[in-house]
């Protein structure tokens, strides 16, 4: 299917801004500046706290509410959300498994505190396995 550009008189340049894509997504000319902004204000995954070692191999940026569903926030800060591909949290908590047929509008609250208790928890298991090997 071709591009369609989608016609806003009334925003004269901005009119041109927004383009259905193959009939399935809406892109943005701003998109690439919104991921790099959100990239660099949070490069850590927020669902397990990773952080890649270069902003080369940096992790996802998602969409909460998918650009299918409200292609007008594409770009929007508010709607981006940085998780990984290393532990498949993007995938995971993101989309349920499934890039295709899931979202997960409800993301925010369903991980919040879990990169903390990712991050911690590892090390209170290490912890607990010294303090239990000194004790044999």
């Amino acid at each position: 299917m071709a591009t369609m550009l989608i016609q806003l008189p009334l925003l004269g340049t901005l009119a041109r801004q927004f383009a259905l894509t193959g009939g399935r997504a809406w892109n943005s000319v701003g998109w690439a500046k919104a991921r790099r902004i959100q990239i660099d204000a949070h490069p850590e995954c927020y669902a397990c706290g990773y952080t890649p070692p270069s902003s080369r191999h940096s992790n996802d940026v998602h969409h909460i509410l998918p650009r299918h569903i409200a292609p007008l926030l594409v770009d929007a800060a508010f709607n981006l959300l940085t998780l990984c591909r290393k532990y498949d949290c993007h995938l995971r908590f993101g989309h349920f498994g499934d890039y295709r047929r899931y979202w997960n509008p409800e993301i925010i609250h369903m991980l919040n505190g879990l990169a903390w208790q990712m991050q911690n928890g590892e090390q209170e298991i290490k912890q607990y396995i010294e303090r239990e090997g000194n004790g044999q």
